[in-house]
């Protein structure tokens, strides 16, 4: 048996990025609060798949979640909802 198995090859950043439909800001966030990790292969960083699977499931468990604060927080303290407060609607 070959000791070498195949695997999905890693992820240029900025793929990853476009992906998740996140901004570059966004991108070095996470990765400064260690919630994504990379590797750097010839000075370029990638995501690997067993680094993308584990922020997805982080993700989906909930462990970046946040409590709203400022308007949204007001807002839903006073019984309403967050969404489309204080928009002009055509």
């Amino acid at each position: 048996m070959n000791a070498f198995e195949p695997t999905q090859p890693p992820l240029a950043l900025r793929r990853f990025q476009d992906l998740m439909g996140i901004s570059r800001c966004t991108m070095y966030r996470y990765r400064r609060l260690g919630w994504l990790s990379v590797i750097n292969i010839a000075g370029r960083p990638y995501v690997t798949p067993e680094s993308a699977a584990e922020f997805n499931r982080r993700a989906a468990a909930g462990e970046f979640k946040k409590a709203p604060h400022g308007a949204a927080q007001q807002t839903l303290a006073s019984g309403g909802t967050a969404t489309n407060q204080g928009r002009v609607q055509a």
